[in-house]
Order: C-alpha cells, then structure tokens, then sequence
C-alpha cells in the first residue's frame, strides 16, 4: 500500500511539474515510398528531476522501494512502440543532459505512415512505473493519409475543431466570470515549457495548405511558452479577445510571439 501510495504521490508531483518544464521536440522524417522514423526529444531542467528524486527517496524508509528518477527508461521507450501504431519498430534511444536539462532522444522507424499514430498531448509523455490513469485521448491524435506516386501526397488530419466548438468554449467563458489572475498564476506555471511537432520530406514540396513551410519542412505546431510570457503587453490582449470561430483564432494566433499553431485542417501537402 505504502509503495502504490508513493507513486501516486509521485505521479502528481512529477505532473504539475512537467507542466511547466518539459520540452517535447517530435519530428516526422518521410520518405517517397511513404516509410520514414520518428525522431523525439523530451527534456526538463535538471534541478526539477533532482527535487523529483529527493522527493521519492523520502517516501522510502527501506533504501530500496524507489531510485533515482530519470526520463530516460529503455525498456519503456521499447514498450511504447505500441502506441505508435502497427508496423512501428524501436531503432535506437539515449539518454540526453545539456544546458542544465536532461532526458533522451528516441529514434523509431515505420513503414506506412498510414499506421502513424502521433499524440499531440504532452502528458502522454508522463511514465510512471504501476500507476495507470484511464484518459480519453482518441481526440488527441494526428492521422495520416498517404498515396504514394511519382508526385506522392499526404493528409493531415488533425485533432478537430470547428466553429462550433469554438462557440461553446466562448460560451463557457462568458458564462465564468473573468479570471485574470487564475490565468496569469497559470501561464507562470507553463514557464519553461515548449511543444514542438514538425514534418520534413524527402523531397521538394510542390503543393500545400500548411501555413507554416520552411523548405521541405512543414510545422504543424511550436508552442514556446518562454517567448510567449516575455510580451506581456501582446498576451494581455490575447486573454481580452473572446474568438466566435477558427478565422478569428487564426488572426489572432498570427500575432501570437512564441506560437505556431496549424488551423488548416486537413493538411495537404504534395511532394516529389
């Protein structure tokens, strides 16, 4: 009971504290013939795994029910292959420390990015060794259309969201009463915190909807926290605005420092 309580206890901590210090860096490398890897990277500060590890270490009285907490988990980088979809194969992972963070690098192969199954919440990203949280995340996934030929095109279909649902999340707003102060405490929290999910192809990209295209790569989002907290006068004005529907998101994300956010929906891009 003491072991299943401290890593529930664990499990918590390292959440709130993932919030504001993970950098999640997914990259998708796709060939001609519709194969590809997937590279990751997830790092957090080192000084917050060091509180993670001290905080564990005093819920153990024998020495021996928990060690030292690390990101970097072979096996579980070997288990995860599963989540990715079918056909995808472990290639190589290690563990990372620079510039006072640390975490790894994971490398997977596919063969049909048909089978690709990217999730886009950094949460997902939390392993915590005899704890399970049952989550709805079928909406969290990106998925892919490929039709390969000599001028080879790809769909993406991101999570949705339509007119609709923005409707209904303006409505909850104004139905709660204006918190600026919960948001500031909140956005304080995401300090350090960077999501990054970008596409490059083998080839030269001919056609695309995408809004963000740097020669053969395509970004689907980069959302830099740091960047963003660092115009105050800029954020401020984005929590006074209250969207109806996606165009009035997009005119708004477009003059967002630090955010990067794909609303075109599917994406297509033609390559050859």
């Amino acid at each position: 009971m003491r072991k299943t309580f401290t890593k529930f206890v664990l499990f918590l901590l390292t959440a709130v504290l993932f919030t504001g210090c993970l950098e999640v860096n997914t990259t998708i490398h796709l060939n001609k013939d519709g194969s590809g890897t997937l590279e990751e990277s997830v790092l957090m500060s080192s000084q917050v795994i060091e509180m993670i590890s001290a905080f564990a270490a005093s819920f153990d009285s024998t020495g021996t029910d928990t060690a030292s907490f690390s990101l970097f988990k072979e096996d579980q980088l070997i288990a995860d292959t599963v989540k990715y979809g079918s056909g995808v194969k472990y290639v190589k992972g290690k563990e990372v420390k620079q510039d006072g963070k640390e975490g790894y690098n994971v490398v997977y192969a596919f063969n049909n990015i048909n089978d690709l199954k990217i999730n886009q919440n950094p949460n997902s990203k939390i392993d915590m060794e005899g704890v399970e949280f049952e989550e709805d995340t079928a909406h969290e996934f990106l998925h892919f259309d490929f039709v390969r030929g000599n001028t080879s095109k790809l769909t993406i279909q991101l999570p949705s969201m339509n007119d609709q649902d923005v409707s209904n999340e303006a409505a909850a707003e104004d139905t709660a009463s204006s918190n600026t102060e919960g948001m500031d405490e909140l956005l304080k929290l995401m300090k350090g915190m960077r999501i990054v999910l970008t596409l490059d192809v083998n080839g030269n990209i001919s056609q695309t909807n995408a809004s963000y295209v740097n020669g053969s790569r395509v970004t689907l989002f980069d959302i830099n926290f740091d960047e963003l907290l660092e115009n105050p006068e800029k954020l401020k004005m984005f929590k006074q605005q209250n969207p109806k529907n996606l165009e009035e998101i997009k005119k708004i994300v477009e003059n967002l420092p630090g955010v990067k956010v794909e609303l075109n929906n599917p994406v297509n891009i033609t390559f050859d």
